[in-house]
């Protein structure tokens, strides 16, 4: 109210005195008007008083408000150079892109220690764009030295180099056949030539462990196919009818349809029919692929979960091998309840149909196992804690392909991540991050093609932000976007043509893109906003070194976010401390203050022009 007040007060003082607003005065004699001219009530008058004394005393010493408009008359200045004295008084460059952007306002002063000014004392010029201050005022970042650079050491989870192939580890000639020509893979890493094995040999729940990008897949998959493939004889032909006899949870739709893709390439031209159930499909085209048959299931658990209340044309009776890949995510708080009601279900269903036939004398005519054999793998796998819920689990046999690292103690929490890969952590200032991930990008671009980068976020609206604003820079790449907010469909058409693209591509993208997805060519990936856990971390960066390829991790943090290297490290992992300063150097090259710069000003350009942003943001 009292600004209202104020207000129509100024109006009609200026209309009383002939006052035209923002022209200087010059050194008029000021005559203090008496008390009794003021009207109104006592606050009301106290401070019409006061606004003609500030008015008359800004007259004397020779302050002037110059509009920053096209035809006002300017003060000599460099045309390179403009002040933003409303809020840093720093010199910053002056490009034509930002004349284009005048402020129609009235200049505002810099503060000064003393109410008045000296009355020779030259009118500041008005800025003529906006500019941002990006290297002042920035919180203090304590470590700023660097740890010593290591070299990467020899890759971890390659494939052996010793004479072992995957026939002599008893999958059939045919398998190894489709492995070679479909995969381009003829030598089993460390955890396969651990799990094939065990897994043709024994019906014990199993729990394995490895590096990412070490093959896990292919460790479970090649001994169920090698197990079904040796069913058939000359007396029983198996089909497409004959049964569903594995399952396959996978927390994500982009990894179900990965190992779906897999299962497809190394079942051609054998009986077997792979088929997939993905939250966001039509559930009646699902329907219709049960109905015809399908020998191994790949799905995400809610959708599994549907349709084993619902599909009559599900039957489980006959599966023999239930996979829960990554499966320390499917059994924590989001899907530990789903995923152990499935469990339930399928062994029931399964323990009915072994007793029925043992009472009618039916005899097994394979050499199915004679139970349901669980299988739980996964980079972070901690062991038997947390599966509490997960009763049908017995006597697991846990495998870890971890032989190089010796420790202390069995020590579940350790971060094992591929020997190749170099992890980076750069500690910067809020308002630093974006023009420090487009000196990122900028590097990259120079990297030879074919080249892949991933950059994770936060959260679905920070991905379409971004995507945004990257693509209306001048850059010579694709950007994809991925979350878990875009139709399945779309999810699905973005990761071929990210995984087609043969040039430089970028994908930014939420955790529904951190694990199990082997994307080729990915040699960057960069954590714009840190993971909130350990196992987070470790699945995000092993998108890329991936099967014995080099790769390289940047996080970004915050300076109170610091704690967090030291977090990592006292569980093993080796992050390099880098400075921000040297990311934009090698991004922008010698200028890099100003293109810094100039890139944050064409950032605010945008979202001051794009008025959904705007809102949003």
């Amino acid at each position: 109210m009292r600004i209202k007040k104020f207000a129509v007060f100024v109006s009609r003082r200026m209309a009383d005195d002939g006052l035209l607003v923002n022209f200087e005065a010059g050194n008029l004699q000021i005559i203090s008007p008496s008390w009794g001219q003021y009207k109104g009530r006592w606050k009301a008058r106290a401070l019409n008083k006061k606004w003609d004394r500030f008015r008359a005393q800004k007259a004397v010493n020779g302050v002037s408000f110059v509009p920053a408009t096209a035809g006002a008359s300017q003060p000599a200045r460099p045309a390179s150079t403009t002040i933003d004295e409303g809020r840093t008084g720093q010199v910053q460059p002056e490009t034509t892109e930002n004349i284009e952007n005048v402020s129609s306002r009235p200049l505002k002063r810099k503060r000064k220690s003393t109410s008045t000014t000296s009355a020779n004392a030259t009118p500041v010029a008005a800025r003529t764009f906006p500019s941002s201050s990006l290297f002042t005022s920035n919180p203090e970042i304590t470590s700023t030295q660097n740890q010593p650079t290591t070299a990467p050491s020899q890759p971890t989870n390659a494939p052996s180099q010793t004479a072992t192939t995957f026939t002599s580890l008893g999958i059939s000639s045919t398998i190894s056949s489709h492995l070679s020509k479909s995969l381009s893979i003829s030598t089993p890493t460390e955890i396969q030539q651990l799990a094939i094995p065990h897994l043709l040999s024994t019906s014990h729940d199993t729990f394995l462990r490895a590096q990412t990008g070490s093959g896990k897949t292919l460790a479970f998959v090649l001994p169920i196919l090698h197990a079904l493939l040796s069913l058939s004889d000359e007396h029983y032909k198996y089909d497409r009818t004959s049964g569903l006899f594995a399952i396959i949870l996978s927390p994500t739709r982009e990894l179900a349809k990965q190992i779906e893709h897999v299962l497809t390439k190394l079942t051609a031209g054998t009986w077997i029919v792979p088929g997939w159930l993905l939250g966001g499909e039509r559930k009646k085209s699902e329907k219709a692929r049960l109905r015809k048959g399908v020998n191994i299931l790949v799905s995400t658990p809610g959708r599994l979960a549907d349709h084993l209340e619902t599909t009559e044309a599900l039957d489980t009776s006959s599966v023999r091998w239930m996979v829960l890949d990554e499966g320390d995510r499917l059994v924590d708080l989001g899907f530990l309840e789903t995923v152990g009601k499935i469990l339930r279900t399928v062994e029931w269903r399964v323990d009915q149909r072994i007793k029925k036939n043992k009472k009618e004398g039916v005899l097994e005519r394979s050499r199915l196992p004679e139970r349901l054999v669980k299988i739980l793998c996964s980079a972070t796998l901690k062991g038997e804690e947390g599966l509490g819920a997960l009763e049908t689990i017995v006597d697991p046999v846990f495998l870890k392909a971890e032989t190089d690292v010796l420790l202390e103690m069995d020590e579940v929490d350790h971060v094992f991540t591929p020997g190749q890969l170099v992890q980076k952590a750069v500690i910067l200032p809020a308002k630093l991050r974006f023009v420090t991930l487009c000196a990122l990008i900028a590097s990259f671009a120079k990297t030879p093609p074919p080249a892949k980068m991933i950059i994770f976020l936060s959260c679905t609206t920070s991905v379409d932000y971004h995507h945004q604003l990257l693509q209306s820079y001048d850059i010579d790449m694709q950007f994809f976007q991925l979350h878990g907010s875009l139709e399945q469909p779309v999810r699905t058409a973005t990761l071929n043509k990210f995984v087609a693209v043969e040039g430089r591509a970028v994908l930014l993208a939420t955790d529904v893109a951190s694990r199990g997805l082997d994307l080729p060519y990915v040699d960057f990936i960069v954590q714009v906003d840190p993971p909130t856990s350990q196992d987070d971390y470790i699945h995000r960066i092993g998108r890329t070194a991936r099967a014995g390829r080099t790769g390289q991790g940047i996080l970004f943090l915050l300076p109170s976010e610091e704690e967090y290297i030291t977090a990592l490290a006292s569980h093993g992992a080796q992050i390099e401390r880098v400075p921000y300063e040297s990311i934009l150097a090698d991004g922008f090259g010698k200028d890099w203050v100003n293109q810094a710069t100039s890139h944050q000003l064409h950032a605010e350009k945008w979202v001051l022009q794009d008025q959904e942003v705007s809102i949003s943001f």
